[in-house]
């Protein structure tokens, strides 16, 4: 054989006769006997399967175009307890991994059978109540893919945050930017000052994202140093004083922004939506002030500091300065009086991540009170504040709001598009309120909305709202009636 090998030169002969010869020598080979590992037997389940009927409907929400329901759909699983179709969990936990707002749903609903089959999956242990990985923490941080990691962090900050941070604290400097984005969101669990030098210190990371999140981190943390020097530098630039008979705050724009500042997280050029650069750059200040100082040095009440604000030359810093504050220090009576009490132009359109702050019940009477006083989506030149504020309400809404909203749906229904971005924005999100619309009111929106509709754009998004709100009752129909 090796003399029948011809190469055009010697150096091809001899390359040849190698690669022959070390094939010949596998020739014939036993393979290594490889016993694959010993699973554990899978559990018994204490909860039934969920109805075969619920089949059509999991393909739907699962695999289709109603996976907004699918938070729904877990929670009603749950309250009935009954677990997922086992067919359905694979995709269900593939889903998840880009989904950590649904982890805690996701490991009910699948049972016992669910988490052992996610415990094969190091990608899937996130639905593991108690994960084989917490076992040996070391070795899976060291060697783990970055789904697992993050997901040993996000079990032992539930369970034991220190020890997940010092986890962290091992590989921190050789994390890539991403990494070290995800790492530190997930400390949110449990954040307290004992995490407070670790966050301080990121404050110089080289990655913006994190530095805003360390900035969001530590503006949250009334004790931390970031407030403590935000405070210096916001104290002296207040007072409160009389003009015309009434109480006014006097504040002294920034002008300048030094290093240190920039390293708080105030930005020297930037901008936003009503605001001037010295006005934001003060706004940005403020927003790093635990509210409870303002209280103290004035005496004054949250809702009273608004109301002497709003009578203030500049209320625009102040307004939009301590919204931040409100909604990262998780103030619901700050939130409150800013949102019930400031200019809708100043707070709805730049504060409205202050309203899931709020109780349930206070969310919807702000949403009730914009539905009352600002008239005009289809004619607004942007979204209108009663879109972006019904869009933050996550909760299923009560009876008296869903009534208000097909009032108000009429009204904006009745004849044929404006054009505006209002009407187009306040249209698409009508999909959107089908998902929290009550089931139980199905008949009177088919009743209320389906004879006023002119245009046929709005016919379309009308009809696809009332399927939406359809499908869900006839889910929840399946699992309340097994």
């Amino acid at each position: 054989m090796l003399a029948q090998l011809n190469g055009r030169s010697s150096e091809q002969t001899l390359l040849a006769t190698a690669a022959t010869l070390a094939l010949h020598q596998q020739v014939g080979t036993v393979p290594p006997q490889i016993t694959p590992p010993k699973l554990p037997p899978v559990p018994d389940d204490d909860w039934p399967r969920s109805s075969d009927k619920l089949r059509t409907t999991l393909i739907g929400v699962i695999n289709g175009r109603y996976q907004p329901i699918l938070p729904e759909l877990l929670q009603a699983l749950i309250d009935n307890q009954q677990r997922l179709l086992d067919e359905f969990i694979p995709n269900l936990l593939q889903y998840g991994i880009r989904h950590p707002e649904l982890h805690p749903l996701i490991r009910q609903a699948i049972g016992q059978r669910g988490q052992w089959l996610a415990a094969q999956n190091e990608n899937w242990v996130y639905a593991v109540a108690t994960p084989a990985l917490v076992a040996n923490p070391g070795e899976m941080w060291q060697t783990g893919s970055q789904s697992a990691r993050l997901t040993l962090l996000q079990h032992l900050r539930a369970s034991d945050p220190q020890q997940g941070l010092a986890l962290l604290q091992t590989t921190w400097g050789s994390e890539g930017p991403r990494q070290r984005a995800d790492f530190l969101a997930a400390l949110e669990t449990n954040l307290s000052m004992a995490d407070e030098p670790f966050i301080e210190a990121a404050l110089d990371d080289a990655s913006y994202p994190v530095r805003r999140r360390a900035i969001e981190f530590l503006g949250s943390l009334t004790e931390s140093r970031h407030c403590q020097r935000q405070t210096e530098r916001s104290a002296p630039l207040m007072t409160l004083a009389e003009q015309d008979g009434r109480r006014v705050l006097r504040l002294e724009l920034l002008d300048q922004v030094d290093a240190a500042t920039q390293r708080d997280g105030v930005l020297p050029r930037a901008t936003t939506h009503g605001m001037n650069a010295q006005n934001w750059r003060t706004a940005q200040l403020l927003s790093g002030v635990p509210l409870s100082f303002w209280n103290e040095r004035f005496g004054l009440s949250a809702q009273e500091l608004v109301e002497t604000a709003i009578n203030s030359p500049n209320q625009h810093p102040f307004i939009r300065g301590w919204g931040i504050a409100a909604r990262r220090q998780q103030n619901a009576e700050w939130c409150e009086a800013l949102l019930f009490g400031s200019s809708l132009e100043i707070a709805t359109y730049q504060s409205l991540d202050m309203l899931p702050v709020l109780p349930p019940d206070r969310q919807e009477a702000y949403v009730l009170h914009l539905l009352a006083t600002q008239p005009g989506i289809k004619t607004a030149p942007r979204e209108h504040p009663v879109t972006a504020a019904l869009k933050k309400l996550t909760n299923p809404w009560s009876i008296s709001l869903a009534r208000a909203v097909l009032e108000r749906l009429v009204r904006e229904v009745g004849g044929s598009g404006s054009g505006t971005v209002g009407d187009w924005k306040f249209r698409e999100a009508v999909r959107q309120f089908a998902y929290t619309f009550p089931t139980d009111l199905l008949e009177e929106a088919t009743t209320t909305l389906k004879p006023t509709t002119q245009s046929r754009v709005w016919e379309i998004r009308i009809q696809e709202f009332l399927d939406i709100v359809q499908f869900r009752r006839n889910m929840l129909q399946v699992i309340n009636n097994r």
